[in-house]
């Protein structure tokens, strides 16, 4: 029987280990958004069975999964693209795609000793499943996060989690916050290795008060494209931007 799995939810436990599950047993994931209500992708999907996790459902879709033609590349896991075209689409990574993405990026880190991610962007966002979930998976490093929607608790999570290998993979969004936070609370974090801003233009203010005021010591800013790569050009840990804007370098 071809399943066919369905997250629809936030960071949690739940989560990861569905995503792990899927790898082991070779079934096909897809993480949904939580205000993702139309279900007519389904119908060119080839499956038996839907089996759908998350605390996010009002009602389970229904479709019967004629489609079968467009699968020949064996896809692991899928989300829906965020901002780069005018409705949301459907892309899907295979096991390959993921492996050669998240291995040239985190080329980079290899002489900061990296051991352990904290991991702000959700799941069925491109940089939250492939940089953190796979990441963790290929690299054998522990993953932390906060349960549930975006809020101060994953400020407090990554303050109690971060430690001096960390990497910490965030937006502009939850590091402007991390930093507001830090200041408002009179805090100093402990120092880490590195961090990977990404899925949005980074300012350059940005990056020297994450290493001054967070104490993250080489941060690095990454650009990709949910239908292209997760990785596009990364500006490596620990070189200074000298623009706004600045995108690095091409990945392999």
């Amino acid at each position: 029987m071809k399943k066919l799995l369905l997250y629809k939810g936030y960071h949690s436990s739940e989560a990861f280990q569905t995503f792990l599950r899927a790898v082991e047993q070779e079934t096909l994931l897809l993480f949904l958004p939580p205000n993702l209500n139309d279900y007519t992708f389904l119908d060119k999907l080839f499956y038996d069975h839907i089996e759908t996790l998350g605390e996010l459902w009002e009602k389970s879709p229904e479709s019967k999964g004629a489609g079968s033609s467009f699968l020949k590349d064996k896809p692991l896991c899928g989300v829906f693209t965020s901002g780069t075209s005018e409705s949301a689409k459907l892309v899907l990574y295979s096991k390959e795609n993921l492996e050669s993405s998240i291995l040239g990026i985190t080329h980079l880190f290899k002489d900061l000793e990296v051991s352990n991610i904290f991991c702000y962007p959700q799941p069925f966002h491109t940089f939250g499943l492939t940089l953190g979930y796979t990441s963790s998976l290929l690299k054998n490093w522990p993953i932390h996060f906060a349960d549930g929607k975006y809020s101060t608790k994953h400020h407090e999570s990554w303050f109690e989690k971060v430690e001096d290998h960390t990497l910490t993979l965030g937006t502009p969004t939850h590091f402007y916050d991390l930093i507001h936070w830090v200041k408002k609370n009179k805090l100093q974090p402990k120092p880490s290795k590195t961090c990977i801003i990404g899925g949005a233009k980074v300012e350059k203010d940005l990056w020297y008060e994450i290493r001054d005021v967070l104490n993250i010591e080489n941060p690095s800013i990454g650009y990709g494209a949910t239908e292209a790569s997760p990785g596009v050009t990364h500006l490596a840990p620990g070189i200074e931007p000298q623009e706004d804007g600045e995108i690095g370098k091409p990945l392999p």
